[in-house]
This record gives structure tokens, sequence and C-alpha cells, in this order.
């Protein structure tokens, strides 16, 4: 009789704990979600994205339905209207993202016991446009590393950043988040950087090759004598971490007096490597590991933009080569 009674108390001591999880506000399940991605170490600027991207629909529900102040009061139909709002104004890629985040979003509330079911869950994303993906031409690298003056702090390592970037394929997050110690040597020349704390968590070895490690060690030589033991591979002239947004301004600038239009950013680095390594004949499974991708997805990508064999087809079986020739 006791273990029945013991049954049926935990039973009741559930229920109570699940009613009281269903009936929690919507701005608390927010902030219990953004408390989590922290707690589980997502990176910052993933944090601040959920933030930017989950409020607009928390305001829309709360704005255009009476009474629905609870996830758990959420509907598929309800999503798919603030959608349908956000249709007129919104790029498809950008709605996709959007959808992203709300999938994560109630996902996490389902598992956790915030809703009983997922209005998410059947949520599909529209199709977009796969676009070009940006790379520099080899004139165009040519000239953008030819912008920097060589003379002075900034110059001289802006153009070593841009050498490292294009050589390696890293993120320029990655780049700046290296320190002075994480530069490994062979006879006194730089061999290879460890990259840490990068996108997918997992920490890898960037070789250096010949013409990035000269440069990097002249860096390295002008970075000692001007900053007292540095703690950032490349900082600002003060030694202290330099911000992505500047990097991200001057390789505009270099690239508008390089006379490149259109887009000019340092990930266009990352994607002129891959290019690249696979016109000149570099697998997609070492191109992964180069590039830190955490699946092969993204470099796949890669592979069919730039997949050398299908350019030389293209050309061998185009109908001109046999109608016109």
């Amino acid at each position: 009789m006791s273990v029945v009674l013991s049954r049926v108390r935990l039973f009741r001591a559930n229920r109570a704990g699940n009613e009281e999880k269903i009936s929690i506000p919507m701005e608390e399940a927010f902030h219990r979600y953004l408390e989590y991605h922290q707690f589980v170490g997502s990176k910052e600027n993933t944090v601040r994205w959920l933030r930017v991207t989950l409020r607009p629909l928390i305001r829309f529900i709360a704005g255009n339905y009476d009474g629905i102040s609870r996830p758990s009061q959420v509907s598929g139909e309800h999503l798919r209207d603030y959608l349908a709002a956000l249709r007129p104004t919104n790029q498809t890629v950008s709605l996709n993202n959007k959808i992203r985040a709300i999938k994560a979003f109630f996902t996490y509330l389902h598992r956790e016991g915030y809703v009983v079911r997922n209005p998410a869950a059947d949520l599909k994303q529209f199709r977009a446009t796969e676009k070009a993906v940006p790379c520099f031409s080899r004139e165009q690298l040519k000239s953008i590393l030819a912008k920097p003056d060589v003379r002075t702090f900034t110059g001289l390592r802006d153009r070593t950043a841009m050498l490292v970037m294009m050589d390696t394929a890293i993120r320029v997050g990655e780049l700046l988040n290296i320190r002075a110690e994480d530069v490994f040597f062979e006879e006194g020349m730089p061999v290879s950087i460890r990259i840490r704390d990068p996108k997918n968590h997992r920490e890898r070895i960037a070789n250096l090759p010949p013409v990035p490690a000269g440069a990097l060690h002249r860096w390295l030589e002008y970075l000692r004598a001007n900053v007292p033991d540095p703690a950032w591979l490349f900082p600002n002239i003060y030694g202290e971490k330099l911000s992505i947004r500047s990097l991200q301004e001057n390789v505009t600038r270099y690239g508008r007096e390089a006379g490149i239009r259109g887009r000019c950013s340092p990930h266009m680095f990352r994607h002129s490597f891959a290019k690249n390594y696979i016109m000149a004949g570099g697998d997609l499974r070492s191109l992964q590991e180069i590039l830190g991708h955490s699946t092969i997805t993204m470099t796949l990508r890669y592979g069919k933009l730039f997949n050398p064999d299908v350019r030389k087809k293209h050309l061998l079986y185009c109908p001109s080569n046999t109608i016109l020739s």
C-alpha cells in the first residue's frame, strides 16, 4: 500500500512540476533559453543573434493575440502568421534564418517540458536561390595586398593578416583570437598556428606556407620591438585586441583603393582559398579539415561551384565545339 501511495505522490509531484513549466510566461521562457545557450558555451555572436532574431516574434505574438502569453499557447498558425507578415520586407535567406531560430527555440522548449507540442515542428524553409560565393581574382589579390603601407604598424599588420587569411583560410574572428604564443616555430621560422575557440569549438592547427610564414616572421620582429610582451598576434597600436570591425573596415578600404567593385571583406580571402584549392585539384575532405567545417555540407558547396572537371567537360562537350568547329 505504501508503495502505491509513493507512486501516486510522485505522479502528482511530476504533474505539478510539468504544469508549472507549461504556465511560465513567454518572456521568462525566452530568458531561460538565452541562459541555456550561455551555460553550454555558445558563442556571444550566437546568443546575440538569437536575442535579436526572436525578440520581434515575442513582440508580434504579444501585440496581435489577446490572451496568448505563454509558449504553451502558441500554435503553428501563430508562427506562420508571423512569417507571412515578414515576407514582403525580408529576403528568403533572412526568412530562413528566422525560421531556423524559431525552430531551435521551440525545440528547446519542447525538450525541457515548457510546451507539450512543438508548434514549430512543421515549419518549412522557403526555397532560396543559391548565390555565387564572392571571391577575389588573382589580379585582385595582388592589388589589394599592395595597398597597405608596410612602413606603418597598421599597414604591416594588415598586409600580414591578409596573407595569413589568404593562405590558411581562417575566419577573421579566429585570426584576431590568435595569441602570440599560439605560433609554432621550427628553426626560428613560424610553421603553424593554433586556432583557439573556433566557430565549431574544435581547435585545429593551421599550417603556414613559406610566403605568409616569412611575412609573419617579419611582423613578429616588428611587433615585439614596438609592443612589449604582446598578448595578441594582431593587436591594435596600443597592444589591445583588434576588433573585427576595424579589420573589416581596413580591408574594405584597401579593396576600394585597389579598384575592386562590389563587396570586399576578410571572409572573401577564405572563399578565395577554397576556390583556388579546388581548381588546383585539392580534394574536399582535406579542404574540410583546413576550413574547420564540422560537416562537409558547406565544403560540398565549394566543390559544386568550383569543380574544375565540370568546367573542362563543359568546354569540351558544348554544342559549338561540334556544330561550329
